[in-house]
């Protein structure tokens, strides 16, 4: 769970304060979220109720689906953000 949340968590501080999801492969987070949801399915139907490992697969798959979420919610700017950063490289280019 640590490890999950630490590499999910600042990401997701990082969409929002921004409001633009920057270069984030949101394809990736959408896999990784759908893997987090089979391992949950697989777990109760294999093992059971194991807490432990319900709760790991849960936080991975809300943290991935919360970037999703953010991709989608702020593609308008996340587009006008990289084509202005498109722009300045290729004035810089221009320039040397």
């Amino acid at each position: 769970v640590p490890l999950g949340v630490a590499s999910n968590l600042p990401q997701i501080v990082t969409n929002f304060q921004q409001k633009h999801t920057g270069q984030v492969a949101i394809f990736s987070n959408f896999l990784k979220f759908l893997g987090c949801s089979i391992r949950i399915f697989t777990t109760v139907s294999l093992i059971g109720i194991d807490w432990g490992l319900l709760v790991n697969y849960g936080i991975g798959a809300t943290l991935n689906i919360i970037i999703v979420a953010q991709g989608f919610l702020y593609s308008a700017e996340t587009e006008r953000v990289l084509e202005q950063e498109k722009r300045k490289r290729e004035q810089l280019e221009q320039q040397a």
